[in-house]
């Protein structure tokens, strides 16, 4: 497991920690699971879709980089045949605009 996501996945509770595991120790985890993966995981653990997006959230922000903020926030992506995505939020350097707003005409 990447170490980034230790505390995280410290914070699960017991039965999604063993279930995730053999996952997110695979060397080769993409920080997603494909649709019957998370039938799955969904059904050891007893959770529906919502319930585990949202236990799914700490893992998700454990991706993002924050060298601005140190504000660490994830999402969950979910596509129609049930993937999810472990998805960071970056925070990146401000950069000047170098347009101004222009003001709305109305004809």
């Amino acid at each position: 497991m990447h170490p980034r996501f230790h505390t995280a996945f410290g914070e699960l509770s017991a039965t999604l920690q063993s279930v995730l595991l053999p996952y997110f120790d695979a060397p080769d985890f993409p920080a997603m699971f494909r649709a019957e993966q998370v039938d799955a995981i969904k059904q050891r653990c007893g959770l529906d879709d919502d319930a585990l997006a949202f236990a799914l959230l700490p893992l998700a922000a454990a991706c993002s980089l924050t060298p601005i903020s140190h504000f660490h926030v994830g999402a969950i992506a979910r596509a129609r045949a049930a993937i999810s995505i472990l998805a960071p939020i970056w925070n990146s350097a401000v950069r000047r605009c170098n347009k101004p707003f222009m003001q709305n005409s109305v004809p």
